[in-house]
């Protein structure tokens, strides 16, 4: 006979005890309240436990039942209470039981408590919270509470002192038991001339729907506190698992350090022994003791899914190489096993494994993936004193890459298959392996003694290549930058990009560069003087703004060189991803002012500045000064609310 632990205080808390029954389970079922425990079915199956408990008296419980199963059917709302059962249980035991949530209604929705009382500040007019008495204290925040403030909750006397204990007016409480009908919602709001409804998104079990169809009915403005994200089963589901508790699938994910079976750690072999199945690539399941169990070769994370799924192993060992929180399929497979227990074992990985080979301190190293994955190693060796990049048999093309990019002379230990008999770690420049033949397992560490050497502002215009395109000059170029100040990890939009001198600037400083320009001849130069400075983080798009922006990324900073005439279009769309800085270059009053009076409509603030550049020429013996055309920069950024 199974045993399970049920926290209730919900409908489907309720309804779940009532399947124990029918099932023979054995529930040990705890409820805060009195009232709380007068509403689970009376059983000889059953036992009920009242009272709060904290994270170690729900420990100590679990610890005496040893359940099978431990269900959290908490109220949505109660978040600290299933804390303390997450904390206090066994992982692989916890099962999250949800409430069926609301269908989204046309009402006012609030992160929290506090954005809710946010909303009902922003008018006069009474206020009914039917949020229930946790939230009491959060309510006195209500301007002019002692008079707009209505109060529903259940009818226990330490509620009502507590409520009065506030100065909330004992003719402003209502101590009913809900649920109510939509009808005597309706009479409570128009016999107190209710202006705004306060709820949780409580589903059908709370009287969501009523509470709606009363505000609606009255021109009520109800306003929704929204139900706290989480992952978990539905009612249904968690039957299931109790008609067969022990047919929830076990699945560990496990890593298994660089490939030689003495790196695996102890606990990862004794896992893999006692699984009926052992997943990965060929590799990593030549590294495990796989003798009387079935093996599945493979690395992808949805078709170890479809495998998982279509066969009936209840243990099942998935490995990985290394570290799998560094850089490893682990993540996307655990995010597809919604309907298994997952366990995650730790290996060792290639890198802490080469900094131990070559006698490194790697605390303050950067680690980096170019494994089928994209990733700015110019600009990283360039701002890192020490790198380890985790290779996909790509070695000597890193070291050309880095070479053409003058960092030729940073310092290489590159470690190929590392942990085996055959083991080989070489030292040298970059330079000295642009054509070396390298296997595919390698780790590579990179010291470049000259990192985080500070980048100019302005680059020489006669350092680009340059064509029939348009180019913004040097000294502008300098004063986009201060305008723009651009984070390290931010995304930035070039539109209007013409040779790429200001899509180079910016790749020197932010973690993605998308440079949108129409003109063909403009594109190839982009990518030419992309090349030329070593700027892989960079996506050339050949397309006008307006038409590619919706499909972008949101930009956390936009400059603007040039829009044909598609100013209005291209910021509408902008502005649609919220929150972003955009600074643009005029040559035309016209322009300026368009740009100027867009900002103003959309209440945006904005800053408008003229630069105007000279530069001094010989001619015979003097020097003038010759003017290129005045240039105006401006900004703008629509303020959060």
């Amino acid at each position: 006979m199974s045993r399970i632990m049920i926290f209730a205080g919900t409908t489907e808390g309720r309804m779940l005890c009532e399947k124990c029954i029918d099932k023979d389970i054995i529930a040990d079922v705890y409820v805060t309240t009195e009232k709380g425990a007068e509403l689970i079915p009376i059983s000889p199956n059953i036992s009920v436990h009242t009272g709060r408990l904290d994270a170690e008296e729900i420990k100590a419980e679990y610890r005496k039942i040893a359940p099978d199963m431990v269900v959290d059917a908490t109220h949505p709302y109660a978040e600290e209470i299933s804390k303390n059962i997450r904390l206090a249980v066994d992982k692989d035991k916890y099962v999250r039981l949800l409430r069926e949530e609301s269908e989204k209604v046309d009402a006012l929705y609030a992160q929290n408590m506090d954005k809710a009382i946010e909303i009902v500040n922003r008018s006069r007019g009474n206020v009914l919270m039917t949020t229930g008495s946790k939230d009491l204290e959060r309510y006195v925040n209500i301007t002019d509470y002692k008079k707009r403030l209505y109060v529903r909750m259940l009818p226990e006397n330490a509620n009502l002192r507590k409520a009065l204990a506030l100065g909330i007016r004992l003719d402003h409480i209502i101590d009913e038991e809900g649920p109510f009908t939509a009808e005597e919602n309706i009479s409570v709001i128009e016999k107190y001339n209710i202006k705004y409804l306060v709820t949780k998104e409580s589903g059908a079990a709370g009287g969501f729907m009523e509470k709606y169809n009363a505000c609606k009915s009255t021109n009520t403005v109800m306003v929704v506190v929204e139900r706290p994200e989480e992952k978990g089963y539905s009612i249904e589901q968690v039957i299931k698992m109790t008609e067969n508790i022990d047919s929830t699938k076990q699945v560990y994910i496990i890593g298994i350090g660089m490939g030689n079976p003495r790196n695996m750690t102890i606990e990862a072999a004794e896992t893999i022994e006692k699984c009926e199945v052992i997943i990965g690539a060929k590799r990593m399941t030549d590294a495990a003791d796989t003798k009387g169990k079935a093996v599945f070769n493979e690395y992808r994370a949805e078709e170890i899914k479809k495998y998982i799924d279509s066969h009936f192993y209840r243990k099942i060992a998935v490995l990985f190489s290394g570290d799998v929180c560094i850089y490893s399929g682990a993540q996307e497979l655990t995010e597809l096993l919604t309907d298994c227990h997952v366990n995650v074992i730790q290996g060792i990985s290639s890198a802490a494994y080469l900094a131990c080979k070559i006698g490194i301190d790697h605390s303050e190293c950067k680690v980096i993936s170019l494994h089928g994955r994209e990733c700015d190693i110019v600009n990283t060796v360039r701002e890192n004193k020490g790198v380890f990049v985790l290779t996909g048999g790509n070695t000597a093309q890193i070291c050309r890459h880095l070479t053409d990019n003058g960092l030729g002379k940073v310092k290489m230990c590159i470690g190929e298959r590392l942990s085996y008999s055959n083991e080989k770690i070489s030292v040298g420049f970059a330079e000295e392996f642009t054509s070396s033949a390298f296997d595919i397992v390698t780790t590579i560490y990179i010291e470049n003694d000259n990192y985080g050497k500070t980048f100019d502002i302005g680059i020489d215009d006669d350092r680009f290549i340059r064509g029939n395109v348009p180019m913004t000059k040097a000294e502008v170029r300098a004063c986009i930058i201060s305008a723009l100040k651009p984070e390290s990890n931010c995304i930035v939009y070039d539109i209007g990009a013409g040779t790429g001198s200001v899509t180079v600037e910016m790749s020197r400083l932010v973690k993605k560069v998308y440079a949108i320009e129409c003109s063909r001849e403009g594109c190839e130069l982009i990518r030419k003087n992309c090349a030329l400075f070593g700027c892989d983080n960079v996506e050339i798009i050949n397309d006008r703004a307006e038409n590619v922006i919706d499909a972008l990324p949101k930009a956390d900073h936009v400059f603007i060189g040039g829009t044909k005439g598609k100013t209005k279009e291209i910021l509408d769309k902008i502005l649609k991803k919220e929150d972003t800085h955009i600074v643009m270059t005029a040559v035309s009053l016209e322009t300026a002012y368009n740009a100027l009076e867009y900002f103003r409509e959309k209440g945006m603030s904005f800053s408008l500045k003229q630069i105007a550049v000279a530069r001094g020429k010989d001619v015979g013996d003097l020097t003038m000064l010759m003017s290129e055309n005045p240039i105006f920069l401006i900004s703008g950024r629509m303020e959060k609310q």
